[in-house]
């Protein structure tokens, strides 16, 4: 082997020795984001750093991290062979309830897991056209195919290092493909959970009632599975000893959590409401930073659960607190929210109107000195000149 050095001199004129250009373009992936639903949903999923919202708060690669591979490189997605049609059926199976557990983080995880699953077609529909148009498939069926495969590798980076479902429907053979909705797919986890599991896991039943109560599945289905988890609970405190009395207070501060994450699930829906208020504190917060049941019905403009919440007692004026370090996965920029807030951003005049006539303070301010009237500067929900003009002297302006 023979060493070639190059000696490099100064020169009085510089000029160009050769260019670099960088591919894909900087803002190519900026743009595939803002055009397709999916990565417009999963930009919302996504957090701070590498984190995920919701209250599990797992971490993860950037949401975007499959792009270079499916835009630049789909010829690594490889297609199926013969043999490998029952495995991709198994993987399927353990994705769908992997990515169903991680929507039950809190309702706003719900929300963003619904809008990715109802975004998948479109997805299909426009990467099958991208690599027919640009030449990466040479007919129809490959392009479909690299479509389908990209989606799971999408699915698959997003719940990189989450937990799957504590039922396994794999063993079972369940008919659930990426198109299943959640409430079928929820359908098998309660048949298959009600014949194998024993009263005493606890985390199981935990699990599948949040997932039955967020699917609304039948009311006598979710009573049952209460049941379940009362029993699961009580079979909690017989083992541990009466004189533990840490043990105890922490297994019944264990208790109230779940029953408060059940209470969340269960806004909008009356009854299933009802069943959950006669078990959670509904002043207590159910996240990292503190916010209440009446601050997501306020956020997600449920009238009737705000009702519900200040029947039985509700504070309308507490506030969020992510100064406790519960949450390392987010920092809230505008802390010490109220629920008139977060209806006033969100909500329609009949919720907002609700609040205020129960005494909500229009003139509370949050960290950065913003009252409800800034908040409902950014409404786009009252488009009605008369009843914006009505709701802005309410709110103080």
């Amino acid at each position: 082997m023979s060493l070639v050095s190059f000696k490099l001199s100064a020169m009085n004129e510089p000029h160009t020795v050769c260019t670099v250009r960088l591919f894909p373009e900087a803002d190519a992936f900026a743009k595939v984001i803002e055009t397709m639903p999916l990565f417009r949903a999963m930009r919302d999923v996504h957090g701070a750093g590498e984190c995920y919202l919701g209250s599990l708060g797992w971490r993860a690669p950037p949401f975007d991290s499959a792009l270079p591979t499916i835009l630049y490189r789909p010829w690594r997605l490889k297609p199926d062979g013969p043999e490998d049609v029952t495995g991709r059926r198994q993987a399927d199976i353990l994705r769908e309830t992997h990515y169903l557990r991680w929507g039950l983080s809190d309702p706003q995880s719900w929300r963003d897991y619904l809008e990715v699953k109802a975004s998948r077609q479109q997805f299909l529909r426009d990467l099958a056209f991208y690599y027919r148009t640009t030449g990466k498939a040479a007919s129809k069926a490959e392009a479909k195919d690299l479509a389908e495969r990209s989606w799971r590798l999408v699915l698959d980076t997003l719940m990189y290092g989450a937990d799957s479902f504590d039922f396994d429907l794999r063993k079972h053979n369940a008919p659930i493909t990426p198109d299943s909705s959640p409430a079928a797919i929820v359908r098998y986890g309660v048949a298959s959970t009600m014949a194998e599991r024993s009263p005493e896991d606890a985390g199981v039943w935990k699990r599948i009632l949040l997932a039955a109560i967020y699917t609304r599945q039948p009311l006598g289905t979710v009573r049952t599975l209460v049941e379940k988890v009362d029993g699961a609970f009580a079979a909690d405190l017989r083992t541990v000893s009466a004189s533990n009395v840490d043990g105890r207070n922490h297994k019944t501060s264990d208790q109230a959590d779940y029953w408060r994450q059940a209470l969340i699930a269960a806004l909008g829906h009356n009854e299933l409401t009802r069943i959950f208020l006669e078990r959670a504190n509904p002043d207590v917060g159910t996240n990292g930073f503190d916010k209440t049941p009446l601050m997501y019905a306020a956020q997600h403009d449920r009238l009737n659960a705000v009702w519900l919440l200040l029947e039985h007692g509700a504070k309308v004026d507490l506030v969020t607190d992510d100064t406790k370090g519960h949450n390392w996965c987010l920092e809230l920029d505008r802390d010490h929210r109220t629920a008139l807030m977060y209806a006033a951003e969100n909500a329609s005049p009949a919720v907002i109107d609700a609040l205020l006539d129960a005494g909500a303070s229009a003139a509370a301010a949050d960290t950065q000195g913003n009252t409800p009237l800034w908040y409902f500067s950014r409404n786009a929900k009252v488009t009605n000149p008369t009843e914006r003009a009505r709701l802005i002297k309410r709110l103080g302006g």
